[in-house]
Parts: C-alpha cells; structure tokens; sequence
C-alpha cells in the first residue's frame, strides 16, 4: 500500500539499553548518482540549512495567548539551535577540533529561524495543539510529511501542561525530538526503528539520545549529525580509513557517513509490488534500480533451491549471493530487520522481508515472501516466537478466477513441529459481491474447480515443507 504520508510518531516512553543514529529511508531517495548536483536529503531542511538559509516556519498556535505565543516560538528556535551547538559541544569536549573545524565552522552557524505568517512561504508548519484536538491518537507529538500534496511538512505536539510536561513527558524533549526528524534524523525505538531507518545509514547501539526519548542529545547522535552533514554535503571525511565515532571507547569508524563494515545494498518499498534497490561503495550511491514485481514470471519460495553466497558484510552475513538456476540475489539489514530481493535477468522475480513484530506483550519474527504465480500476486508469511524453534504458523495467500477471489491457507504447528491445525479461507466480500446474478453462479463454478482438495492439500503440503526448512 503507497504512503501518502511519512509520519513520525513520539508516544509515552520505551526504556532500553542503548539507542543509536539513523536517518530516514527516503533520505537518499532524491540522490541521482547520475547527476553531479544532486544530493541526499532535499524532502529535509537539513540542505537549506547548509546552504546558509533560515527555516521558515509559520506556527499554528490557536489556543496560545500572546504570551505563550512568544515563548512557544522561542522555545522551537532555542531546541533547532541546541542540535547543532550539543555535537559541537561534544567535539570539543572530545579535543578533536582540527579533525572537524569545517563541521564547527558550520555548527557554530547555527540554525537560523524565522516566524512566518499563515500566507507567506514557508518550510515547516509548526502545531502546538490541545488534547482534545488530538484525543485518540495516544501521541505526544509527530512529524509528517506529505509529498503528493507538496505542502511544507508539518510537526504536531501537545500544549504544556502543569510542570512543562506532555503526557509524563518533558515537553523540550518531545519538541527536539520532532526536530531532529525535521532535520533527517529517524526513530530508535527498538519496534519501529527497523521500519523507518536506510539500511546503511545508522549505527550500532551506543549511547542514549533524544531519538529514543532520553533527555540529552548522545555522542551517537553527533556522530549522526556529522555524518548527515557530510552526506548532504556529498563529502568524504578521513579519506580511505574513515574517521572514528565521537563516542569514548567506540571502535565504529566512518566512511562517507556510512558505518565500516555496511553492507552496501539498501533495499525499500512503496508497495508490495514497487521496490528499490541503492548501491552503495564506501558511502558513496552508484546505482539506483527501481523495480516492479514480475507476477507472469515469479518465482515462488516453494520452488527456491540452495543459494551460493558470494558477498558477506563485516558481521558475515550474506549481502550479495547467486540462487539455484542463476537469480541474482541481494540483501540489506537494518537493525534486526531483513531485507531480499531476487533478481532473474534484471526482473523482480521475488521480495522478501523479515523482521520483529509486535504480539501480545512481546515480540515474534516474522517472514513475509512476496511473488507472482500465474499472473496473480501471492505472498507466504510465516511467523514464530523464536526462530530455531518450529512452534508458530504460516500462511500462503493469492488470487485467482476472473472475479479475483481472495484465498488463504494456513497452517498451526506445535512445539514438535507437527501441524496442529490448519484452514482454507474464501474472501465473503468477493461472494457477496456478485450475489443474485450469474456472476454468482460463475465464480461458485470457478471456485470449485480452482479449490480442489488434491490442489490445496499439495499447496498446504508444499507451505509445511517450506516452513519447516526456515531458521
């Protein structure tokens, strides 16, 4: 399903041991290798500010008094200022100067802004908005941004209350946090970060930050914000060995903003069926693929053979491999997320994403394989608590006749990986939709013949196979 809007959300605080930097997915997404002008970020303020300009942002305010107008506009000033003076702060505290005086001379700049009226020009609309206007949404604040309509993107957060605090929140805290996704930075909450951070820029878990709700910008997040600067700024710092995080006692060095020992694909999606793939050398975007998946000529995970592996990343795992009859596989990670795509003559012939999801109180992992038999879109997904154990379940879904009825199958396995249970499942609505006329009695026909017990019981034997090889 396309995303109309990139939405960044700020809810009631996830404690954990450690939070590192990332930035956005879609950060590179305006990058063309291709062109020597063109550079990452330009959905972001992150660029205007380097080029020297103010950020325009008009504020929506209606229940603030002229007061509290005042103070709301220079406490938003005050918290875009403190992302660039703390990584300044932190360089110096580390006596590295000489190594970043043209990242202190822009951090010294500082971050210029300006209050706007409701029809001028601006870059950001900032919302400080009452409870009521926001009931509901169990957020403390977001960042949005919405890129069909073209508009300026927009930060919400709540009013102050008693104590200048949001929700048990501080209200600095909420409001820098917006901020830095503003700027290109993305979530580190251990859920969502999987989802909204580039597969090879981020690091490895170092220190707490405000992109993990804590109250201080980290030393992890000035290395973030150094390596974002450097890479909207398409420069390379400490030539072939890169530069070493700002963090004390960190072995993480940088090359072109990106972590030594990165894998260099970055897989993304906009849909099921529409997929990117970013290459990247020491930092640097060489390629960019946009692909479609091919569903007349897919290749189902049922039909997959042994993969030879032909590139592994600094943590051994595969990045790059060849599949049984020649398919041209790649990978990407993000944290502990998985992506794959299979390539055959240059067309997507399968998409792959594996990753933890919530459930109940804790989390399971979950593989989702998208492909296409027979000219339909189908996608097997299977599902467990912990991944080298068979307890879990798995499901095949596609579609089929003229009419597109819905199917899936399922099936429920013990903790001896032996089928508990499993179900066939016809989509109602797709009944219902030709009830009372020959369509009716045309897909019942087609239904019938397409669902034979021979057809799904080969098909449930083929997703408990399928299953049962997976870890």
């Amino acid at each position: 399903m396309k995303r109309v809007f990139s939405l960044m959300l700020l809810f009631l605080p996830v404690f954990a041991i450690a939070a590192p930097w990332g930035v956005p997915t879609d950060y590179t997404h305006t990058w063309d290798p291709s062109s020597p002008s063109s550079r990452p970020g330009e959905k972001y303020l992150l660029p205007r500010i380097l080029d020297g300009q103010t950020v325009r942002i008009y504020l929506d305010f209606p229940n603030g008094n002229e007061k509290q107008r005042a103070a709301a506009q220079k406490s938003i000033a005050d918290s875009y200022a403190r992302w660039f003076a703390e990584p300044a702060k932190i360089i110096r505290q580390t006596g590295r100067e000489a190594e970043f005086a043209d990242i202190l001379k822009i951090l010294d700049r500082g971050i210029r802004v300006q209050f706007v009226g409701v029809d001028q020009p601006r870059d950001l609309d900032f919302c400080i908005a009452s409870r009521s206007q926001l009931a509901g949404t169990g957020a403390a604040g977001w960042y949005e941004r919405n890129d069909e309509d073209g508009g300026a993107p927009r930060i919400v957060r709540l009013m102050d209350t008693a104590g200048n605090r949001i929700m048990g929140m501080d209200a600095e805290i909420v409001q820098l946090h917006e901020i830095g996704h503003s700027l290109g930075l993305s979530d580190q909450y251990d859920f969502w970060r999987d989802e909204g951070t580039h597969a090879v820029y981020h690091s490895k878990p170092q220190a707490d930050g405000i992109m993990k709700q804590y109250p201080v910008i980290s030393c992890d997040e000035a290395d973030g914000i150094v390596n974002l600067i450097d890479l909207t700024r398409r420069v390379r710092r400490g030539g072939e060995r890169g530069w070493r995080s700002l963090c004390k006692g960190s072995d993480q060095y940088y090359i072109n903003a990106m972590p030594a020992g990165r894998g260099p694909y970055a897989i993304s999606f906009s849909s099921e069926l529409d997929w990117m793939l970013e290459t990247f050398r020491d930092g640097k975007k060489v390629q960019e693929q946009k692909l479609t998946l091919d569903l007349k000529n897919g290749l189902s995970p049922f039909d997959e053979g042994p993969e030879r592996v032909l590139e592994r990343d600094a943590a051994g795992r595969p990045v790059r491999a060849q599949g049984s009859q020649g398919e041209d596989i790649f990978y990407s990670y993000t944290y502990d997320k998985r992506m794959r795509l299979v390539l055959r003559d240059g067309r997507l012939v399968q998409s792959e994403e594996t990753k933890p999801v919530r459930a109940g109180n804790g989390q399971v992992m979950q593989r989702t394989v998208f492909f296409g038999e027979d000219g339909e879109f189908s996608v097997v997904i299977m599902s467990r608590a912990k991944w080298q154990q068979p307890k879990g379940w798995a499901a095949y879904e596609t579609q089929f006749g003229e009419e597109m009825a819905s199917v899936s199958l399922q099936i429920h396995f013990n903790a001896k990986g032996q089928v508990s249970k499993h179900s066939i499942y016809v989509a109602d609505e797709v009944r219902a939709a030709s009830s009372g006329s020959k369509k009716e009695q045309a897909l019942e026909q087609a239904l019938s013949q397409s669902m034979q017990q021979q057809k799904w019981q080969r098909k449930l034997e083929e997703l408990s196979e399928w299953y049962l090889k997976q870890h």
